[in-house]
């Protein structure tokens, strides 16, 4: 971050005895209208067209009030310059925030003073002018979605049947073929020969863009604030281009799928593939993939004849025969069966 031309001006008070507006914060100690003591937390920033320069003055540090009379003083004075007191106990006047950029309209001593206020009441005290009506009506409705959705989802127990029962398993065929691939041309597999090339983004990486600046005044707490200009470097993101190959490669590839489908009367068995050269890996060889096995299982219930379709896992299953009575729980609305809950009686 580079910084430059920083520059000092006056800033400005209202006199709240006499009404004299935009005195000088540093000049103006007293009001020039009626002689009245500059009250520190009354200064405020002015407008860019009423600005003030304070170059030539020393910076000594923000000023100190005097414990006596608070009447605001210079960092280096000994003695208060309105009533004579000592200084060895001042404290430092309290400085305003800082303005950057478009906040830059002037303000006024009004401003000032509410910047400087006391806070604002209590929270505790903020509760008790809540209406009960602004808890009530949300407890309320929380309440009234709470017993909806215990009655929507609200189980029961229940008699059922084993009405059907069926098992289904499959196995992925897959096969040795060439694919069309790519890859950065300064990667390419070891053998491989590319068949075409084109431009592509690889990646990204930042840029130079200018510079975004902004101007700060800072209340240096002695009647002046200090203007500085800070310019950060910008940066945008642009694309790091690169070539990219098209080459042809050898990969296994899925092409089929093998299913067997039965019933409680046909034992379980995996489906014949059939493959072609198995065991070898050049084009046109097939070998098996992923396997995979459901068993499912129609429930009834004994009493309303309500019916779901529940899958088990083969262990449990197998113990599960067509007209056998089970237990479990079913939805008191919905009417589904808890498949979780199903057990043999």
């Amino acid at each position: 971050m580079s910084t430059a031309d920083e520059k000092t001006y006056e800033m400005l008070w209202d006199c709240r005895f006499c009404g004299q507006k935009k005195n000088l914060g540093l000049s103006h100690r007293c009001c020039p209208g009626c002689g009245a003591p500059q009250d520190p937390s009354a200064r405020y920033f002015p407008s860019d067209a009423e600005k003030v320069a304070a170059e030539d003055h020393p910076y000594l540090g923000a000023d100190v009030l005097c414990p006596a009379c608070r009447h605001a003083n210079s960092r280096n004075s000994k003695c208060c310059s309105q009533c004579g007191g000592p200084l060895t106990a001042a404290q430092q006047v309290a400085v305003r925030a800082e303005q950057v950029g478009q906040q830059f309209a002037g303000e006024t001593a009004q401003d000032a003073k509410r910047e400087f206020a006391a806070p604002p009441p209590n929270e505790a005290a903020a509760r008790k002018s809540v209406s009960p009506l602004a808890w009530i009506v949300p407890l309320a409705i929380v309440a009234l979605i709470a017993v909806a959705l215990f009655v929507l989802f609200r189980k029961r127990d229940g008699a059922f049947v084993i009405a059907d029962k069926s098992w289904d398993r499959t196995v992925e065929v897959e096969q040795r073929v060439l694919v069309r691939t790519s890859e950065w041309c300064d990667s390419l597999p070891a053998g491989s020969v590319a068949v075409a090339r084109h431009r592509e983004q690889r990646s990204t990486k930042q840029v130079p863009d200018g510079q975004t600046c902004a101007t700060r005044r800072r209340d240096q707490g002695n009647g002046t604030f200090k203007e500085v200009r800070e310019c950060t470097p910008k940066t945008k993101t642009e694309g790091v281009m690169d070539d990219k190959c098209d080459y042809n490669a050898e990969a296994w590839k899925p092409t089929r799928t093998a299913k067997a489908h039965g019933g409680e009367k046909e034992p379980p068995t995996w489906p014949a593939t059939s493959l072609a050269r198995p065991g070898c890996v050049a084009i046109g060889c097939e070998r098996e993939a992923s396997r995979t096995e459901t068993y499912a299982a129609d429930v009834s219930e004994a009493k309303t004849g309500a019916k779901s379709s529940c899958k088990f896992d083969v262990a449990k299953w197998s113990r599960l025969h067509v007209g056998d009575p089970v237990a479990g729980r079913i939805g008191a609305v919905t009417k589904s069966v808890d498949c979780d809950s199903i057990v043999v009686k």
